[in-house]
C-alpha cells in the first residue's frame, strides 16, 4: 500500500518529533528513578553537581549551531545547490570541531579548579573527566541534526535520540548488574561513561545516515562553491547561543535571588527554600508539559521558513507562520484547560503538596505567552532576524529580574511576585516578537480563529473537566483514575468545541487524517 503521509510536512514532523521527545523523556524519567534508588539522595546530589558545568559547555556548542546549519542547508536546498550543501557541511564540521576541541581542552585543563573550588567536591573530578569527550561528540551531532532538519528529514535526528537513551540505559544497567556490588563513586563513573557511549553511538548512527543521504543524492561535481562561510554560521549561531547562555545564567540567578528576597519579605530561610523548591521542582515541570510539542514545532519551523525566504515564496511563508501560531495556541490553551481544572489535585497526587496548585493555576492561565515566546522566537530565527529575537529576550529577562527583585521582597506579594514577574516578562517578549513577525512578514492574522476561539474552548473544557472531577470525587474512584478520566474527557470536549466554532475547519481534519498536509 502506498504511503499516504507527507513526511516533510510541518505537522507530520512536529507530531513525530513530539512523540520522540515524550518517549525519550519517559525513558529518562524511569532511568533517573532507577539511578536514584541505586545511589541514594546524597550521592545523587553529588552526581547532579557536575551537570551545570556540563550543560553550560554543551549549550555553547549545541544551541546556535544546529539552527544555523538547518537554516543555511534549507536555503541552499531551495535554490538547488546540492553540491554547495556538501561544501558548506565541510566548513560547518571544521568550525564545530575547532570550537568544541578548544572547549574540551579548557575543561580538561581546569578540571581540578572546577571540582575543588567551584563545585567544592573533589569527587566530581573523575565524572567530569569522563564526560568531557561529550563536548566534541554532541557538537558534531548538532551539525548532523541541523543538516537533516534543513532537509525536512526528522527521522535520523529522532532515531538518534532514541538510540542514545537506550544505549545509555542498557550499558549503565547492564554494567551495574554485572559488576554489583559497587561503591557510589563507581556507580557514578559507570553512569557518566554510559552517557558518553550513548552519545558516541548516536553520533555514529547520524554519520551513517548522512553518508547514505549523500550517496543517494550524489550529483556531478562542479566548480560551484557554497555561498556561505564560517562567518555566516557564526553570525546566526552567536546571538542564539548568547540567549541560551543568558537563560542559564538567569536560572542560576533566580535560584539564589528568589529565596533571598523571600527571606527579606519576612519569612524563614527554611520556608523560603521550600517555596523555591516547590516552584522549580514541582510547578515549572508541570507548567512546561506542552513544551515537547512547542519545542518540536520550533525546531522544524526554522528550516521551513528559511526555504521559503530563499525562494521568496512569501505567501507560503505567511501560511506556515499562521499554522505555527495556530498549533501553538491550540497546544497552549488545551494545557491551560487541564492545568487550571486539575492543577490542585495533580499537585496533591504527585507531590502531596497543596501549594503546587496555588502557584500553578494562575501561571497556567497565561501559558499562551511562554509558548508563543518560544515559537515566535524560532519564527524570527527562520526569517533571519535572530538578533531581534535576542534583543526581545534580553528585554524580557531584564523585566523578570527587576520584578523578582522588587516584588518578592514585598510582604504583600512574596511568591505572587514571581507569578507576576513570569507572566509580565513572557507576555512582553511574546508581544514584541509577534509585532516584529507581523512587520517583517506582512502577516495577516485571524485573531478570532487562532486565539479567541481556542481560549473560549479552553474555558468550556476546564468548566466541564472540573465539574466531572468533582462528581467523580464523590464516588469510590481513585484520584489518579479520576484525573485521567476528567482530563481525557476535557481534551475531547476542547477539540469538539474547536471544530464546532470553526477554529479547526472540516477540510483541515480531513487533510490531517488523510495526508497530514495541513
Amino acid at each position: 500500500m502506498k504511503n499516504r503521509y507527507n513526511k516533510t510536512s510541518l505537522i507530520y514532523g512536529t507530531i513525530m518529533l513530539t512523540l520522540t521527545n515524550v518517549f525519550v523523556r519517559a525513558l529518562g524519567f524511569a532511568y533517573r528513578i532507577f539511578l536514584s534508588r541505586k545511589l541514594g539522595s546524597y550521592s545523587m546530589g553529588v552526581f547532579q553537581l557536575i551537570f551545570p558545568i556540563y550543560f553550560t559547555a554543551i549549550s555553547i556548542i549545541s544551541s546556535g549551531l544546529p539552527i544555523a546549519v538547518s537554516r543555511l542547508v534549507a536555503e541552499q536546498k531551495a535554490i538547488g545547490g546540492r553540491y554547495s550543501i556538501k561544501k558548506f557541511m565541510q566548513k560547518a564540521f571544521i568550525l564545530t570541531a575547532f570550537i568544541s576541541i578548544i572547549l574540551f581542552l579548557l575543561l580538561i585543563s581546569s578540571i581540578n579548579l572546577i571540582s575543588s573550588k567551584i563545585l567544592n567536591d573533589s569527587r566530581t573530578r573523575i565524572p567530569l573527566f569522563i564526560l568531557s569527550p561529550d563536548i566534541v561528540i554532541i557538537a558534531m551531532k548538532s551539525v548532523f541534526k541541523g543538516y537533516f532538519y534543513g532537509l525536512n528529514d526528522i527521522t535520523p535526528p529522532a532515531m538518534s535520540e532514541i538510540i542514545e537513551q537506550l544505549i545509555r540505559m542498557g550499558i549503565s544497567i547492564g554494567l551495574l548488574y554485572l559488576l554489583w556490588p559497587l561503591s557510589n563513586e563507581q556507580i557514578i563513573y559507570i553512569s557518566t561513561f554510559s552517557m558518553v557511549m550513548g552519545e558516541l553511538l548516536s553520533l555514529l548512527y547520524l554519520h551513517y545516515k548522512y553518508g547514505n543521504q549523500e550517496t543517494r543524492s550524489k550529483v556531478e561535481h562542479s566548480n560551484n562553491k557554497s555561498p556561505y562561510t564560517a562567518k555566516d554560521i557564526i553570525n546566526i549561531a552567536l546571538p542564539i547561543t548568547a540567549i541560551r547562555l543568558l537563560s542559564s545564567i538567569m536560572s542560576s540567578i533566580n535560584s539564589i535571588l528568589i529565596p533571598n528576597r523571600l527571606i527579606v519579605s519576612g519569612i524563614t530561610n527554611r520556608d523560603a527554600v521550600s517555596l523555591y523548591g516547590i516552584i522549580s521542582g514541582m510547578v515549572l515541570p508541570l507548567l512546561f508539559l506542552p513544551f515537547p510539542m512547542i519545542s518540536a514545532l520550533s525546531t522544524l519551523i526554522i528550516p521551513n521558513l528559511s526555504e521559503d525566504m530563499a525562494n521568496r515564496n512569501f505567501k507560503n511563508l505567511q501560511i506556515k507562520i499562521n499554522k505555527t501560531l495556530a498549533i501553538t495556541s491550540i497546544t497552549a490553551f488545551m494545557a491551560t484547560g487541564i492545568l487550571v481544572a486539575l492543577g490542585e489535585p495533580i499537585g496533591i497526587l504527585l507531590y502531596e503538596q497543596s501549594k503546587v496548585g496555588e502557584i500553578l493555576i494562575p501561571l497556567s492561565c497565561f501559558l499562551i505567552f511562554p509558548c508563543l515566546q518560544q515559537s515566535l522566537s524560532s519564527t524570527l530565527h527562520g526569517i533571519g532576524k535572530q538578533n531581534i529575537a535576542s534583543i526581545n529576550a534580553i528585554i524580557g529577562n531584564s523585566i523578570e529580574l527587576l520584578c523578582i527583585y522588587f516584588l518578592i521582597a514585598n510582604p504583600e506579594f512574596r511568591i505572587k511576585g514571581f507569578i507576576i514577574a513570569f507572566v509580565i516578562s513572557s507576555a512582553i517578549t511574546a508581544i514584541l516578537n509577534l509585532i516584529q513577525v507581523i512587520r517583517i512578514s506582512k502577516l495577516h492574522i485571524n485573531f478570532l480563529d487562532i486565539f479567541i476561539k481556542p481560549a473560549f474552548s479552553a474555558c468550556i473544557m476546564l468548566s466541564i473537566t472540573r465539574f466531572l472531577f468533582n462528581s467523580l470525587s464523590s464516588t469510590l474512584c481513585l484520584p489518579m483514575t479520576n484525573i485521567i478520566i476528567s482530563g481525557l474527557t476535557g481534551c475531547i470536549i476542547f477539540l469538539i468545541s474547536l471544530w464546532a466554532t470553526g477554529a479547526i475547519p472540516s477540510f483541515a481534519i480531513k487533510n490531517f487524517f488523510s495526508k497530514l498536509q495541513y
